[in-house]
């Protein structure tokens, strides 16, 4: 059949009208196989583009998030550190100026913990969202904060429950409170500075805001986040 129509156009047109007519398919067919080449390549290039901006995306979304819950955790880190300073001072501010000599300072001590309980929760949503969302290396952090608070308290307790007694040991208000309490809480708030700050600043838009609420917190606890008691009669 093919030869048949060779011959054929070749009796109609002539040897070079038939070659002719050859080169301009072969060209054409040449042509739509490139145009079929470059569409199927931009597709796939497209196809790319797209995956790339959703990776872009899913990982700017991601840091973002990171970067608040670092910014949110480095503030809870600097209240409840600043609380606590407050709670390991030496000089009484908590227990009613009526309450009885004899069990001031008890007394005192169960306001000042009582009064730090808001602060201690807020430091305990923020622990759960590091914990979620950021490296381990903040999840330590956290995880030294807390073991510094017990530390305060356990031994605030013992020298309460032995501070009568004679020959006591005064190791343990050494340790619950005054300096070395404060130089252990100080070394804390360097080290939350140093691990949570990179991340928090990687926030592209709010990072200020979260550089600014820490900045707050670090300074303004007191009296603002100080626990408080009630106005003494």
């Amino acid at each position: 059949m093919e030869k048949t129509l060779q011959e054929l156009l070749t009796t109609v047109l002539g040897t070079g009208g038939v070659a002719t007519i050859l080169a301009w398919l072969a060209r054409n067919w040449f042509l739509l196989q490139l145009e079929r080449f470059k569409r199927e390549q931009n597709q796939q290039l497209e196809a790319i583009k797209a995956e790339l901006a959703l990776a872009t995306r899913l990982r700017s979304v991601a840091e973002e998030k990171r970067a608040q819950v670092a910014g949110k955790g480095l503030v809870a880190i600097l209240r409840y550190l600043r609380a606590l300073e407050a709670t390991a001072d030496v000089v009484m501010w908590a227990a009613p100026s009526d309450a009885p000599d004899d069990h001031k300072a008890t007394v005192e001590h169960t306001m000042r913990w009582q009064l730090l309980e808001p602060v201690e929760e807020e430091f305990r949503r923020g622990w759960i969202g590091v914990e979620t969302f950021l490296p381990d290396s903040c999840t330590e952090i956290m995880e030294a904060v807390w073991k510094e608070r017990n530390e305060i308290r356990a031994n605030q307790m013992t020298w309460l429950a032995v501070s009568g007694q004679a020959g006591v040991n005064p190791s343990f208000f050494e340790r619950g409170f005054g300096s070395v309490p404060r130089k252990a809480i100080e070394e804390l708030r360097a080290r939350s500075k140093t691990i949570f700050r990179p991340i928090a600043q990687l926030k592209s838009l709010d990072k200020d805001d979260a550089l600014t609420a820490a900045s707050a917190a670090e300074q303004g606890v007191a009296p603002d986040d100080r626990p408080r008691t009630a106005a003494r009669g």
